[in-house]
């Protein structure tokens, strides 16, 4: 993981669940390449806080 990856997502901890939500969707409507699988993937590993390995 790159470290300005890092920096943002240390940036949107303290965020609510609200506004986790709404930084997904803007994300997801800006990345209409990806894959409904990848995005579920991401989206997954985003609510678990789960690092993404790329």
């Amino acid at each position: 993981m790159t470290p300005y990856l890092e920096a943002a997502i240390a940036a949107i901890q303290p965020l609510s669940p609200t506004e986790r939500h709404q930084l997904l969707q803007i994300l997801i409507q800006c990345d209409s390449s990806a894959t409904q699988t990848e995005l579920r993937t991401l989206s997954t590993q985003f609510w678990q806080g789960t690092p993404n390995p790329n």
